[in-house]
């Protein structure tokens, strides 16, 4: 199972998450592949949210951030934002941190602060602080990576090398554990039948017993499954760093199988834990004419189709679990939404002419992205075209 889902898919087949630019609420239809702007997130700065989760409770969309004051809570029926204070618990200012993860567990939604030292926990139905609790962690681990679920416990992978910090959801009990028995870092973390599963950095994948905390078996994925820097044949900015620090981004447990998604590009490489074989159904070639498209934020949906979000969120990838196919898949951005979008920005930076630079900028970013009314550009000024789109509203 997904335990936190950048990409939140909710029981009516609708994603929810945040961009990376702009830090914007949207939203994905399953059913009609289209996807829709919903509104600019408040109070927010630069990778405030872009790098946390989305959560849905019934009517609500809870957008996890780095902020020290309160947690922002979209209400999808009233369309309007709401928060919960976290002022009281007086979190220090010079903290930073990001990659934080949080998980719904029953009516609660957990959330760890590893730069404040605290998991979180709020209460979903009445939307307000429930409890908090401390977490003795070293400062270099103040961001976390992967994550798992097993009965009532949640295992995060912390960034100090092979660190996991365990809660347990019901006592509420907490424990570092440091897995010194791995020769070399890991980086995903999956659970299946009392075993940990990690990997993601080399072609190794450890078995390790989840209560002595020791290796039962080390697996290695085959060399005929491609996943270095060098099967890019763009030789794009930023593929080697990115490939050279981990193979897999994170990993997706569906009943005995350990689904791997690559970082990047490269084999989607696939463990059965009951037989310990390993195979792929393809590649996951997010490359088009600019370069390479990071895989970015994955969802589960059906609890069958793994969605996979590129850094272009028009562009989708998406895994059949049971059909054992990779489907690329074009999301239409809806017309309406991207109206909203400009005069939110408007608005928002209460502007009206092209002097503004950073409202301007976003606002022609999409103007230009979108192919709205892109023929107009030739023959008019840019500032009236954004008035003429305006005023048609």
């Amino acid at each position: 199972m997904v335990t936190t889902n950048q990409v939140c898919i909710d029981s009516s087949n609708e994603g929810w998450f945040v961009s990376d630019y702009g830090e914007r609420l949207y939203r994905i239809d399953y059913n009609t592949d289209t996807i829709s702007y919903i509104a600019l997130l408040p109070n927010r700065r630069r990778n405030t949210y872009c790098v946390n989760d989305c959560i849905v409770y019934k009517d609500y969309v809870y957008c996890i951030s780095n902020q020290r004051k309160h947690i922002c809570i979209y209400d999808k029926t009233e369309n309007r934002f709401e928060f919960i204070n976290l002022e009281h618990l007086n979190l220090p200012k010079q903290v930073k941190f990001r990659y934080l993860k949080s998980i719904l567990y029953k009516d609660k939604i957990y959330v760890v602060y590893g730069g404040y030292n605290k998991i979180i926990e709020l209460d979903a139905e009445l939307k307000k602080l429930a409890a908090h609790y401390s977490i003795d962690i070293p400062y270099i681990t103040n961001y976390t990576r992967d994550d798992a679920l097993y009965h009532n416990k949640w295992y995060i992978m912390l960034a100090e090398k092979n660190t996991i910090l365990e809660f347990d959801l019901e006592q509420k009990e907490r424990k570092i554990i440091n897995l010194d028995c791995i020769p070399e870092r890991v980086y995903t973390i999956s659970i299946v039948n009392g075993s940990l599963w990690l990997g993601g950095v080399s072609r190794n994948i450890y078995q390790v017993d989840i209560n002595s905390h020791t290796i039962v078996e080390v697996l290695q994925i085959p060399e005929e499954y491609g996943m270095k820097y060098q099967s890019c044949s763009k030789i794009c900015n930023g593929c080697k760093d990115i490939c050279l620090n981990y193979l897999f981004s994170s990993s997706v447990v569906i009943d005995h199988e350990i689904w791997l998604i690559p970082a990047m590009f490269g084999d989607i490489v696939v463990l059965n834990t009951e037989n310990k074989k390993i195979y792929s159904i393809g590649k996951l070639d997010v490359c088009d004419e600019n370069g390479c498209l990071r895989a970015w934020k994955v969802g589960l949906r059906d609890n069958r189709y793994i969605e996979i979000c590129t850094k272009e969120i028009y562009q989708n990838i998406v895994i059949d679990t049971i059909g054992k196919t990779l489907i690329d898949k074009t999301v239409v951005y809806d017309d309406e939404s991207k109206k909203s979008y400009i005069v939110d920005l408007i608005r928002e930076n209460k502007i009206l002419e092209e002097t503004h630079y950073i409202g301007c900028r976003d606002i022609l970013g999409v103007l230009d992205m979108f192919d709205i009314q892109l023929q107009c550009l030739r023959g008019q000024e840019k500032g009236k075209l954004i008035y003429q789109t305006i005023k048609s509203m």
